[in-house]
């Protein structure tokens, strides 16, 4: 039933099936569902230091369970979503927000200093037959390394007299 409203449901529709698969994912680490919903040749375009783009829902997963190893309150919401369905394929974009404390495993190498930490991005996906097919990734990488204490602010010169 609900692969196939990702399939042929109506745009609401669709964008809710894809919202839920998204938060269920990241929140709950409903990773099986999630998966499922793929294509064993979808490309990912998403980087971070412990991940490369890569290719099927492996990639995906990769980093999903990073960040919910690391901060075990993870949570993410989303604020806006948007889809655009056309007779092939369907974009849909989220505009989130992740928040959590960093008390579990190491992340890029660092070890767990309890700090919160709250950032911003996006995600974006090509779907086609309610596949995932492509997705495009961006988050505010500086500003959780900031919060986390994985980098120093800059030292701004002072200002003119």
């Amino acid at each position: 039933m609900a692969e196939s409203i990702a399939r042929s449901g109506t745009p609401e529709q669709k964008k809710t099936y894809w919202r839920d698969h998204y938060t269920r994912a990241w929140n709950e680490g409903a990773l099986t569902e999630f998966m499922a919903a793929i294509a064993p040749d979808a490309i990912d375009h998403s980087n971070i230091p412990t991940k490369p783009p890569g290719i099927g829902p492996e990639s995906f997963k990769a980093l999903i369970v990073p960040f919910r190893d690391s901060f075990p309150d993870l949570k993410i919401d989303i604020l806006q979503d948007f889809i655009e369905t056309g007779s092939q394929s369907d974009m849909v974009l989220h505009r989130w927000v992740i928040t959590g404390n960093f008390t579990g495993k190491p992340l890029f190498g660092v070890v767990p200093n309890g700090r919160p930490v709250q950032f911003t991005g996006h995600t974006s996906f090509l779907a086609r037959d309610g596949l995932v097919r492509e997705r495009w990734a961006n988050f505010d990488e500086l500003g959780m390394l900031l919060q986390l204490g994985f980098i120093d602010p800059p030292k701004l010169p002072p200002p003119p007299k």
